[in-house]
C-alpha cells in the first residue's frame, strides 16, 4: 500500500518504534500488517485498497485506526528476571523468527513474543502461540499480569508447602538477560516460525527448549 497507509512509518516521528504504536486503549501493538501497509487480497484482480479498508472497518469504527505512541510502560527486562529470581521462580521467554513465513504475508517478518513466569520445578514447554509484537510489549504484559501469574505458581494441593523466598531479588549474580536474549534470537533464525523458549532459572543457569530439542547452560 502508499506510505499513506503504512502507518508503522508514523514512528519516528514521534521517536518511537513502529512496535512501540499500540491500539488507542495501550493494550496490544498495532498488527504488523497494518504498520507495514501491507493488504491481502481475496482474489486475483482484487483491489487491494478495497481489501485493506474492508478488513479495517470490520475491527475499526469508520475504518479509522487510532494509534497510541509511546513506549512500554514498567521495569526492564532485568529488572523483572531479578524480582522473579527474588521470589524462587523462573521465566519462560518465547521467540517466533518469522522471516520467510509462507502463506502469511501479515507474518513476513519480524518476531512474536511472549513471557511466562513459571515454577523452575514445572517441566519445559515452549509457548506454541506468542502474541506480543515485541520484547518490550512481552515484558509490559508480564508484568501488567504478574499477580495472576504469581497465583498460577502455588501449589493445588494442601500437602505441598509454598516455596518462600530464600533471597532478595539484588542478591548474588544477576542473570545476563542480554546474553540469553541473543542466543534465544540467533537459535530461533535457525528454524523460522518455530517457536522457541529460553528458562531463566532462579540459580542461575538457562535452558534453551524447541520442539524439538532442548539445551542447558549456566
Amino acid at each position: 500500500m502508499p506510505e499513506h497507509y503504512q502507518i508503522g512509518a508514523l514512528a519516528a516521528q514521534f521517536g518511537v518504534e513502529p512496535t512501540d504504536l499500540t491500539d488507542i486503549d495501550g493494550e496490544h501493538s498495532i498488527d504488523q500488517h497494518l504498520r507495514l501497509g501491507v493488504s491481502q487480497v481475496p482474489h486475483g484482480g482484487g483491489d487491494p485498497l478495497d481489501a485493506y479498508l474492508g478488513e479495517v472497518g470490520a475491527t475499526h469504527d469508520g475504518a479509522r485506526i487510532l494509534v497510541l505512541a509511546t513506549g512500554w510502560p514498567g521495569p526492564t527486562l532485568d529488572q523483572v528476571a531479578a524480582l522473579i529470581r527474588g521470589l524462587g521462580l523462573a521465566l519462560d521467554i518465547t521467540v517466533i523468527d518469522h522471516r520467510n513465513t509462507i502463506g502469511r504475508p501479515e507474518l513476513s517478518q519480524g518476531h512474536s513474543w511472549s513471557i511466562r513466569v513459571v515454577d523452575p520445578t514445572t517441566p519445559h514447554t515452549v509457548d506454541p502461540v506468542p502474541t506480543s509484537a515485541s520484547l518490550p510489549e512481552a515484558v509490559a504484559l508480564c508484568y501488567r499480569y504478574l499477580h495472576g501469574a504469581l497465583r498460577a505458581t502455588i501449589p493445588t494441593n494442601p500437602a505441598t508447602p509454598i516455596p518462600v523466598p530464600q533471597q532478595p531479588a539484588t542478591a548474588g549474580t544477576l542473570p545476563d538477560t542480554t546474553t540469553c536474549i541473543t542466543q534465544l534470537r540467533r537459535h530461533a533464525a535457525t528454524r523460522p516460525g518455530q517457536p522457541a523458549t529460553i528458562r531463566l532459572h532462579p540459580d542461575g543457569t538457562h535452558a534453551l527448549t524447541t520442539t524439538e530439542t532442548k539445551k542447558t547452560w549456566s
